[in-house]
């Protein structure tokens, strides 16, 4: 799936861009799902493990998120776990495997608020070693004004230790210039996947308008 080059890409600076990493004729049918499920309805009848917005009670100017969406739909869990993705992010980080801790859908409407730069390991600090990589897959045309994520370039290689959860809107350090939008075309979805990089809400899939 991966090149040397991505590898490299990827060493250096904590993430990397892989075009046409799902096929193109599941990206409508995605979107399909991510209606379903943020209407509560649950193709296996399991909830995911979090529902933080649901139509009809959720405030419409938040982004829309469920965590775990791969209990509740087939489709959605044959993307989140995929051998190939987990093979990918496990030959990156130089592991012998992977498992999944979590995935989250994420619906951005227009004018949502922001999320501040952050690492996951903050959130998650009860694994050891905290070593994750994420992966994100856009499923809409993404631009820099219209609220991508973004990641901070070497990030992967600040120190961590007690990582506070960094809500701001501003890195730290006044490392501004560091910041790299992902911008994905309306005929291609792409992914980035990172290593304990900065970056706002680290996904597995996401969709919205911008």
């Amino acid at each position: 799936m991966l090149d040397a080059e991505e590898v490299s890409a990827f060493h250096t600076d904590g993430f990397v861009r892989v075009e046409r990493l799902i096929p193109d004729d599941v990206v409508a049918p995605l979107h399909d799902r991510f209606d379903r499920i943020f209407r509560g309805e649950f193709e296996t009848g399991v909830a995911p493990d979090e529902v933080n917005w649901q139509e009809g009670s959720g405030d419409p100017t938040l982004t829309r998120q469920v965590c775990n969406g791969w209990r509740a739909d087939h489709l959605v869990a044959a993307i989140v776990l995929s051998p190939l993705l987990g093979h990918a992010l496990a030959a990156l980080a130089g592991w012998p495997g992977a498992r999944i801790i979590q995935d989250n859908l994420l619906w951005k409407p227009p004018g949502a608020r922001s999320v501040g730069f952050h690492r996951d390991n903050a959130y998650l600090a009860w694994y050891r070693p905290q070593e994750m990589a994420t992966c994100w897959i856009a499923l809409d045309a993404t631009s820099a004004s219209g609220g991508t994520v973004e990641f901070a370039r070497g990030s992967h290689r600040w120190a961590t230790g007690d990582d506070p959860l960094m809500v701001g809107p501003r890195l730290p350090n006044g490392n501004e210039n560091l910041t790299v939008p992902v911008l994905a075309s309306i005929d291609n979805n792409l992914n980035r996947v990172m290593n304990r990089t900065c970056s706002t809400p680290s996904t597995v899939v996401t969709t919205g308008d911008e």
